[in-house]
């Protein structure tokens, strides 16, 4: 019973380590599917812009200096590697502890064979004590 257990919670972990990776795949799918989206709106956008001549000054009256821009793009693309390692620790973690849960279940389930395979030698050794006991007499 409690083997079957463990081989149940063993079985557990994989399939929510097999959700995780499958989460990471369709959340990088859904990461790309966002950015073509936008892009597509980025170039709706330009079309308008380029034939109006208001709304090109309107928006150059908005824009910010590139210094600014590459400064802002230099601290998203750190926040971006920050949260990504972040996130790699964090699954590097949970897979080092599934690891360790999956190596303790089969040092688990080896003690457990080992016991058996005693346990059945006992028992023969028993039925044979039984067979000359009962021959004898």
């Amino acid at each position: 019973m409690e083997r079957a257990l463990r081989e149940q919670e063993f079985k557990a972990l994989r399939e929510a380590l097999e959700a995780i990776k499958a989460a990471i795949a369709a959340q990088a799918v859904n990461d790309r599917r966002a950015l073509e989206l936008q892009a597509s709106v980025y170039e709706q956008r330009l079309e308008v812009l380029n034939h109006a001549h208001a709304a090109a000054v309107e928006a150059q009256a908005k824009t910010v200096p590139r210094e600014m821009f590459d400064a802002y793009i230099k601290e998203q693309s750190l926040a971006r590697q920050t949260a990504a390692v972040s996130i790699s620790d964090r699954i590097t973690v949970s897979i080092d502890a599934i690891n360790a849960r999956v190596d303790e279940l089969d040092n688990w389930r080896s003690g457990l064979e080992g016991r058996l395979i005693g346990i059945s030698a006992v028992i023969g050794i028993v039925v044979i004590i039984i067979n000359i006991a009962i021959r004898i007499l």
